[in-house]
């Protein structure tokens, strides 16, 4: 019986905990777009800006979809947010690709597409070229951003010192 209630318990923790987290993050989104239409970021700390490229990084949709919106005012002063934005951006490519290429253009094809990543070591450089590159070929739509972008990451992993390719 003891056994019973402790699996129950720790499901309806499980359960909680994700529920918060799904409800900091509409929390968080829900900031963003309020900021967006007041023209205002002031509601908005250096830690939700952290968190907004995080969920951008991970190719969470929606985040993805508020990209070209957080490029501009009011979030455009917000450097290293604007910082962050093309890494998570190419961060989210293996994991979403499609949504990704639909904001690919030419002023950040070389950011998004590359290897635009701090201080990576080549272990990682190649994993990450493996799974984009493979993301994207996996694509089945024609994505008008499809070929530039596997052509400027394999120059980007060309470049790199060390990779082995």
């Amino acid at each position: 019986m003891k056994i019973i209630f402790i699996i129950a318990f720790l499901l309806f923790s499980v359960s909680c905990s994700s529920s918060k987290v799904k409800f900091e993050d509409q929390r968080l989104f829900d900031k963003v777009i309020s900021a967006k239409k007041s023209h205002d970021i002031k509601k908005l700390s250096d830690d939700d800006f952290d968190t907004i490229v995080l969920n951008l990084s991970r190719g969470e949709g929606r985040w993805i979809e508020l990209y070209p919106d957080l490029k501009k005012a009011p979030f455009i002063g917000v450097t290293y947010l604007q910082e962050g934005l093309n890494i998570a951006m190419a961060s989210a490519l293996p994991e979403n690709p499609s949504a990704v290429l639909k904001f690919v253009n030419e002023t950040n094809v070389e950011f998004i597409c590359g290897i635009p990543f701090i201080e990576s070591t080549p272990a990682e450089v190649k994993s990450y070229y493996m799974k984009a590159s493979a993301a994207i070929k996996d694509l089945t739509s024609g994505e008008p951003w499809k070929k530039r972008c596997l052509f400027t990451l394999k120059k980007a992993v060309a470049a790199e010192p060390l990779v082995q390719k």
